[in-house]
């Protein structure tokens, strides 16, 4: 970034679009210093973009935006949440649980976009049973965001049994919770069980039918997988995700002209 573009003193508005020119690091840390010199530092809105943007942007770092994090004397929610959305998002879970851990030290109350990205922390079920207990404490168990995060963290572990109480103890379950049970089934190699769920669903999109194809290829279903895709296109508009499941059960049926056959369809 040359000189000339720090001729003038950041403001506000201008600040807000060097973050969104900016392209190194470097650039980053020199924005920062401006925003320390010109005073701007000390408005919540300023220094929670600026974080935010350390955190999340290809051209930030998280230990950098660390820093920044406890240079903030009382941090928001929306400044944890970046911060453990960047640690996850970079498979950086104990770091993630960690801010979490001093984010509640510091009394900051976690909000279901908190939990949204911390339950693909967990590893474990031991450690999501601890966090499905702290969502449950602060009343975010009837998001269906939470929900479908927790679904599919569960059926990672392994532990199907937890992630269909979820589902059963849920009110207000939408289509993503739905599409999350029927993968989770698939993964565990519990595809009729998946199949069964996905047809009592109340309404289904290109995303679950993707789920239950993916899962018919994953478990070597290839037949039924391409059954389903031509059922599919009566109900859903097909797009990329949809068609990749097929061809890849094209692709693994021993049967090279059924995928040679869909190029026409």
């Amino acid at each position: 970034m040359s000189c000339r573009v720090f001729s003038k003193a950041v403001t506000g508005p201008p600040y807000l679009l060097l973050l969104q020119r900016c392209s190194s690091l470097n650039e980053l840390k020199q924005i920062h210093a401006q925003i320390v010199t010109t005073g701007l530092a000390r408005f919540t809105f300023i220094a929670s973009k600026l974080l935010a943007f350390t955190a999340l942007s290809e051209y930030g770092n998280l230990h950098y935006a660390e820093t920044l994090l406890y240079q903030i004397t009382r941090p928001n929610i929306f400044d944890c949440n970046s911060m453990i959305m960047g640690f996850v998002k970079r498979s950086e879970s104990e770091k993630g649980l960690s801010i979490y851990t001093k984010m509640r030290r510091m009394g900051t109350e976690p909000n279901a976009r908190t939990f949204t990205f911390l339950v693909k922390a967990c590893v474990g079920v031991s450690l999501l049973g601890q966090l499905h207990g702290q969502i449950m404490k602060f009343g975010h168990g009837c998001d269906v965001y939470v929900i479908s995060s927790l679904i599919s963290t569960y059926c990672k572990c392994e532990a199907v049994e937890f992630a269909r109480r979820v589902f059963e103890e849920s009110l207000d379950k939408n289509v993503a919770c739905w599409t999350s049970l029927v993968s989770g089934y698939c993964s565990n190699g519990l595809v009729h069980e998946a199949r069964d769920l996905f047809d009592t669903m109340p309404e289904r999109n290109d995303v679950s039918y993707s789920a239950m194809v993916s899962g018919y290829v994953w478990n070597a279903c290839f037949n039924e997988a391409i059954d389903l895709f031509r059922e599919s296109k009566s109900h859903v508009r097909l797009k990329e995700s949809l068609l990749v499941s097929v061809l890849n059960a094209c692709a693994s049926w021993a049967h090279s002209k059924k995928g040679n056959g869909l190029i026409c369809f």
